[in-house]
């Protein structure tokens, strides 16, 4: 396998590469931090908006209920009826004869002088009266002390409610206290209705339970989240899972659909919350919740009445999230790709460029080192290239940035100056010397006729033996001798 080999990357490719690398790699871990972490957060602050929603229609509910308890009291203030018949001494009976009463009470008829009694007495008038001044109230029923039915709008289920979970409730609370049963749909009057039982006491002692059964549906009508969003809707959860209704065309609609397990939990866990419902599944939302709970109950101990429920599609809520933070990552990407361009700019100005000078006046030098050895060069070229080199010597003296590089020019224009300095005075000593051989040549050239005479004189008066010698030897010394002139 043959290994391919990048080209060595020059100095501004390696401050580039630095830089890039210096800035990309932190906008990196940024991008990775802002998806994992950002992301969640705004996700929460999104999901914290739909619980807000949540908790402000929890509360309106709340508050409707709490009026029509004002309501009430304000009424059995007006109209002491109710107090003062509970305060009447009713003839006490045993356990036997009120399970007796219990037994036969599914058949009496309103003919029967008990449940004529219980529906026809003051207080059972004043509850009528009531109900006829305010629709909101379905049904009306009130208990003495020991749980018995003494008053009511209509007959009820049960004449003894002392074995019911409202009952105790309501006896265990303190004066002017309330509490609100689960919601529920009344199928055969076709409306939503909630429990309201209050403890009823006359000069600080505990006489009775009132319980007023609600049509909720108006109160249902008039929540109304503080957000437009088409593909929002409302629901009222129960505490078993079953979603008791949720906003349609026309309002409320009663439903038998089950929130999935998890959701559930999340709901009943947290009370007051958000989560994504409908986790796996098409129609996965993100859901804001809010108990719906009088603040006179004990939370730990009573399980709220319902919950409200506000959501909308989990992509409707991530998408613009997603917007968010994929523009917050643009931006983050631009400005670290303008501070890259501004320090490579900058590198540039201070480094690359000073440099580059630097290594043009090393040219030049080199160029005017070379510059007698060039046969091809006019005089006038070579000061042409001499003027280059003294200009680009001026350059890296002019160089100024404050920093190492500036120090490194300084010396280098010293060492330039002092390196031409001895080349103009090398060129000058070789001038020099030149010229005195030029002179000893041509003096040479003068004596050599002379000479050549003198050896001939020699060899003819009768050095025979040298002839040979003298006849190979005095043509190469000639020959020297006039290359070298």
């Amino acid at each position: 396998m043959r290994i391919v080999r990048l080209p060595p990357l020059g100095l501004r490719a390696k401050i580039a590469l630095a830089l890039a690398i210096a800035a990309v790699l932190p906008l990196l871990v940024g991008l990775i931090a802002l998806e994992t972490f950002g992301f969640g957060h705004l996700l929460d602050a999104r999901g914290r908006l739909y619980e807000s929603e949540a908790r402000t229609l929890s509360r309106s509910l709340e508050n409707a209920v709490e009026s029509q308890a004002g309501h009430f009291w304000s009424w059995i203030a007006a109209d002491p009826a109710l107090p003062d018949f509970l305060s009447t001494p009713i003839p006490s009976i045993g356990k036997d004869e009120v399970a007796a009463i219990e037994k036969r009470w599914a058949k009496l008829s309103v003919e029967d002088p008990l449940l004529h009694g219980i529906l026809n007495n003051p207080a059972s008038e004043s509850l009528t009266r009531y109900v006829k001044s305010h629709p909101q109230a379905a049904e009306i029923l009130v208990t003495d002390a020991t749980g018995r039915v003494v008053a009511a709008t209509r007959k009820t289920t049960d004449y003894d409610q002392s074995d019911e979970e409202w009952w105790n409730v309501g006896r265990s609370l303190k004066e002017g206290g309330m509490w609100t049963e689960v919601l529920h749909f009344d199928a055969s009057a076709g409306v939503f209705s909630l429990d309201l039982v209050m403890p009823l006491h006359r000069d600080g002692q505990f006489v009775g339970v009132a319980k007023l059964v609600l049509d909720v549906s108006p109160l249902f009508l008039a929540l109304r989240p503080t957000e437009r969003d088409d593909r929002a809707r409302l629901e009222i959860l129960l505490s078993d899972g079953h979603i008791l209704a949720r906003t349609g065309d026309r309002g409320f609609q009663p439903l038998q659909e089950k929130l999935d397990s998890d959701s559930l939990l999340a709901v009943r866990v947290g009370r007051t919350g958000w989560t994504v419902t409908g986790k796996g599944t098409g129609d996965e939302r993100m859901t804001g919740f809010a108990d719906i709970q009088s603040p006179e109950i004990d939370r730990q101990l009573f399980e709220p009445g319902g919950y409200v429920l506000y959501s909308s599609p989990k992509d409707a809520v991530v998408a613009p999230v997603r917007r968010q933070v994929l523009m917050i990552g643009a931006v983050a990407g631009l400005a670290t790709g303008l501070c890259v361009l501004a320090g490579f700019a900058f590198a540039d100005r201070k480094i690359l460029q000073p440099i580059a000078m630097l290594s043009q006046a090393t040219r030049a030098l080199a160029e005017t080192v070379r510059l007698r050895r060039d046969p091809t060069l006019t005089e006038s070229e070579i000061d042409s290239k001499r003027r280059a080199a003294k200009e680009d010597l001026e350059r890296i003296e002019s160089i100024k940035t404050g920093d190492e590089v500036e120090d490194l020019a300084a010396d280098f224009g010293i060492m330039t100056s002092r390196v031409m300095r001895y080349h103009r005075e090398l060129e000058s000593e070789v001038d020099s010397k030149t010229a005195l051989l030029r002179e000893e040549l041509e003096m040479a050239r003068e004596l050599l006729p002379a000479y050549a005479d003198w050896v001939s004189g020699l060899l003819q008066g009768g050095r025979n033996t040298g002839v040979g010698v003298a006849e190979e030897v005095l043509p190469t010394i000639m020959v020297w001798l006039i290359d070298t002139g």
